[in-house]
């Protein structure tokens, strides 16, 4: 048995490929054989896993056109800007991928693929063919950091791994403008050697007014999880005995002002002491990295 602190911490990957690939891997906790991650987010498509590609977003400048054709879909996941006649659009591979899934081939945003990477054409269209459109490139993550606040509150996109208990987890996957990859009980064996064959739980706030019950209970849970992993119980089968206070690792990818709104919420004196704990610790590295325009409090 272990019992650990809330961390959080950003994950930051300029590679499209290799952010996605980091980030669906937290949900099995595994790491890569090879150095090459193509192959395993092409498994990820074609098994129709788009859930993990939304963490990867993208801010394309296109023309006015083509602008105003995105912006017709209404795809509420699509965030659009307009300013000094820049047209700004920031999505998720996600819309892109499911168009050409449903062989939409007149779909606007299929016309965003030219301003794609080689590496990232072969894993998701390949072999569709796109005129290449100098009208249309990405925006590097120094361009986006250079916007005005109020355009990186809606194109600066800010992933974070968040090591919580279950309990608060459950009220995390609540806010709806969010992607999220969470560790499954389903698919990690905690039996396993990769976890030292234990369980591992969040550290609760009253610990120490409580140790011999947390420990008592906590102790119980171990045992009866590693008793039926004896019998050959499946981990599917076997989480039905965990309880919230079981750590986990929940990665939360969206952009600054959806950050803004679960920050007014979780920081609120209503909030969870779980849910504030873990986020002020997400809020005090946004104010650091300087992505809000506050202070921490004293």
């Amino acid at each position: 048995m272990k019992l650990v602190e809330p961390s959080v911490e950003e994950i930051k990957i300029d590679d499209t490929i290799d952010m996605i690939a980091k980030v669906a891997r937290n949900c099995y906790l595994s790491t890569p054989k090879e150095p090459d991650e193509a192959p395993f987010v092409s498994r990820l498509i074609n098994n129709c896993h788009f859930a993990m590609v939304e963490h990867k977003a993208l801010t394309f400048v296109v023309n006015k056109k083509l602008y105003y054709e995105i912006k017709n879909i209404n795809n509420p996941f699509v965030y659009m800007s307009n300013k000094n006649d820049v047209y700004l659009v920031t999505l998720s591979l996600r819309p892109i991928a499911e168009a050409y899934a449903r062989k939409e081939f007149d779909n606007p945003f299929l016309v965003l693929i030219s301003a794609l990477s080689q590496r990232v054409k072969d894993v998701f269209f390949k072999d569709f063919e796109v005129e290449s459109n100098e009208n249309i490139r990405i925006l590097s993550s120094e361009e986006i950091s250079n916007l005005s606040y109020e355009e990186r509150k809606i194109h600066q996109f800010v992933t974070m791994k968040i090591i919580t208990d279950r309990g608060v987890s459950h009220e995390l996957v609540r806010h709806r403008r969010c992607s999220f990859a969470q560790e499954s009980t389903r698919y990690c064996n905690y039996s396993k050697n990769k976890f030292n064959g234990e369980l591992s739980f969040i550290k609760p706030i009253d610990y120490e007014e409580n140790k011999d019950v947390y420990e008592t209970v906590f102790a119980t849970i171990e045992k009866g999880y590693m008793d039926l992993a004896s019998r050959k119980v499946t981990p599917d089968k076997a989480r039905a005995i965990l309880p919230n206070a079981l750590k986990t690792s929940i990665v939360v990818t969206t952009n600054l002002t959806e950050w803004e709104l679960i920050f007014g919420l979780r920081l609120d004196f209503a909030a969870h002491h779980d849910m504030r704990r873990v986020m002020q610790l997400v809020k005090n590295h946004f104010v650091k990295e300087g992505y809000i325009e506050e202070k921490i409090p004293a």
